[in-house]
């Protein structure tokens, strides 16, 4: 992400006022200079370009967002207390979502908490892309010439490629999705513009989101989902090539580990220092190919939106909670 910078001035001149009165003033100039200083970087703080790690931890007040209803019952916020203890004692705070899309109710844990969004924020920027496109102001099929500034390293094949290299708006979407590449969000959201892509989390119901702190809260990224599940955000047929991008991806040891091999899991991973984060849409039907199993067939669990999000983890055990969670969630579901 580009950093954005802001340059102060400050012109000082000479004044004809007594000394006396000058070293005062100063001093309280510097005193509430300080005060302030401190009161800004206790409220947020972290590293914008990148979208490096955000340590931030508070909880949101406000209306909820109308995608979100009231939860089915008592059972329901059985299991949420229970994910919740399945955390309990662990390193760094998680917030839990799951949201069933054919019915609406929710329930979780921390869904209100700003967390850091890490790749997660590059579902938006990909629908304002697709959203750009069907609005005629690039293409897909559109180059770009990729230079050695545009790089950002960690993740994804196109740091690996030559500066001059030409890669087409479809294969940065693509990489993005399948590889969670960093250097392809960069270029995109620098062609189409930050302000459309905070137009889209607009549209998407993250109200709640901030793109350029990279920094969201899980229920909005369940109004994330649900509105690209409904439809209308972007045209069915670019839909369909998200939810290609974002299936199968080099990262399936997250939500996809805690559900059967066979299970439809579109969905997009975040991590960071101290993040081991997943959000996505889970499907009970086939994913592949093959007879399908009596479990397969008796499985009667409705399209549901799991998100996971956390901060100041340690990996080690967050890569076992995470996938141990959805597996939580799901054998309660199947219950149901």
């Amino acid at each position: 992400m580009l950093e954005k910078k802001e340059a102060r001035s400050l012109d000082l001149r000479k004044s004809v006022v007594n000394r006396k009165l000058i070293v005062w003033v100063f001093g309280i100039v510097a005193v509430v200079s300080l005060v302030m200083w401190k009161i800004g970087n206790s409220g947020r703080g972290g590293k914008v370009a990148g979208w490096g790690s955000v340590r931030v931890r508070y909880e949101l007040q406000g209306t909820p967002s109308i995608t979100l209803r009231a939860s089915a019952g008592q059972e329901d916020k059985e299991i949420a207390d229970k994910l919740r203890k399945r955390v309990e004692g662990l390193s760094g705070e998680y917030a839990v979502g799951v949201y069933r899309l054919k019915t609406g109710e929710n329930y979780g844990f921390n869904q209100r908490v700003e967390m850091p969004a890490a790749s997660i924020m590059k579902v938006p920027i990909m629908t304002a892309v697709l959203r750009e496109a069907e609005a005629g102001s690039l293409k897909l099929e559109d180059t770009y010439i990729l230079k050695e500034t545009d790089k950002r390293y960690g993740s994804g094949p196109l740091e690996l490629l030559k500066a001059g290299t030409e890669v087409t708006v479809e294969r940065m979407l693509s990489v993005m999705g399948k590889n969670s590449d960093n250097t392809a969000p960069v270029v995109l959201a620098r062609m189409i513009g930050w302000d459309k892509v905070t137009e889209t989390l607009e549209k998407l119901g993250m109200t709640n989101s901030d793109f350029e702190m990279n920094t969201t809260t899980a229920e909005d990224v369940v109004e994330m989902w649900a509105k690209l599940y409904e439809g209308g955000i972007v045209a069915q047929d670019h839909r369909e090539m998200m939810w290609e991008w974002l299936t199968e991806s080099i990262y399936e040891e997250r939500i996809p580990a805690g559900v059967p091999e066979w299970v439809h899991v579109v969905h997009k991973v975040g991590t960071d220092a101290g993040v081991w984060a997943d959000a996505g849409i889970v499907e009970c039907k086939v994913q592949s190919t093959g007879e399908a199993s009596a479990s397969r067939v008796k499985c009667k669990v409705e399209p549901m939106v799991v998100v996971i999000l956390n901060q100041g983890v340690k990996r080690e055990e967050a890569m076992k909670a995470v996938p141990e969670i959805v597996r939580m969630i799901w054998d309660y579901e199947i219950s149901e």
